[in-house]
């Protein structure tokens, strides 16, 4: 419609109602239908804060030790709030083995 017929439109009597023209906007759905849940999404993002853990541990020992492993362990305690306890604590684990192997070992050498 052109701006002609909606100024038409506004200024007819609010009595004549069965004419009246509403200038909405409708769509559909652009889905296929399969709908993601949140659970889904938290099944694979709970994974990642895992392995981004104990990666983070694991470089500790290489480089950057105090901050990889504190990172380590603040993703490894994400990673057990999200239910992958196995790999968050393994992640801590390794974290603290790392700061220890620095502070006590790595002076001695």
């Amino acid at each position: 419609m052109d701006h002609r017929n909606r100024t038409h439109n506004r200024n007819k009597a609010p009595h004549n109602r069965q004419n009246r023209q509403f200038l909405e906007e409708t769509s559909s759905e652009l889905s296929d239908g399969t709908a993601v849940t949140d659970y889904e999404k938290d099944e694979d993002l709970k994974n990642v804060y895992g392995w981004v853990a104990l990666a983070l541990s694991v470089l500790s020992f290489f480089i950057v030790p105090y901050l990889f492993a504190a990172l380590a362990i603040i993703f490894g305690f994400v990673a057990r709030h999200r239910h992958a306890p196995i790999l968050g604590n393994t992640a801590i684990v390794i974290a603290i083995i790392s700061v220890l192997f620095r502070l006590f070992l790595l002076p001695l050498i």
